[in-house]
């Protein structure tokens, strides 16, 4: 049998231990891609959900706001020959919207300001409806409801111009 120099056994030996690694090596580069593209796409699910519950929350307020205005203007209506005010279904109301907007200031942070004034003016505007109604029996006009309306434009604003950064951030 004829002699085998020892570099060149070592050099065949390492050889097959290479080409036998390299398709492992292959499959677990593949297996971490598919992977972290994975775990990508659930974040990327994940954060698209917490915007959607956000924005509902957005829509739940304006939603608020809006019944809220109808109610107050079913409730003192200048037209009527008699003001029936429902005074704890308006106060009701009014925590509602307050109650919302918190929730909205706590998770839409660039949102939370124009909610937090869109509470307060609905706050202020029951309570203008309800002593003008105790004091003179008179009831809200148009002009009442002035700067309730732009608070509702204005959170609208605000809260596209939120989700709009958090879309740009997220992709």
């Amino acid at each position: 049998m004829p002699d085998v120099p020892f570099y060149v056994a070592i050099l065949t030996a390492g050889t097959s231990v290479v080409s036998s690694t390299v398709p492992l090596v292959i499959n677990w580069a593949r297996d971490a891609g598919r992977e972290n593209r994975a775990a990508a796409q659930e974040l990327m699910r994940k954060q698209q959900e917490v915007a959607g519950d956000r924005r509902e929350m957005c829509v739940s307020l304006l939603g608020l706001a809006r019944e809220f205005r109808v109610l107050m203007e079913n409730t003192y209506d200048s037209r009527r020959s008699v003001l029936d005010p429902n005074v704890g279904q308006v106060r009701e109301a009014v925590a509602g919207v307050a109650s919302q907007a918190d929730k909205v200031e706590f998770n839409v942070p660039k949102a939370g300001p124009a909610a937090v004034a869109l509470a307060d003016e609905a706050r202020k505007l029951a309570l203008t409806a309800e002593e003008r109604n105790r004091e003179h029996g008179s009831p809200l006009v148009a002009s009442d409801f002035i700067k309730f309306d732009d608070c509702i434009e204005a959170f609208k604003d605000a809260a596209r111009s939120a989700f709009e950064e958090l879309q740009e951030r997220t992709g």
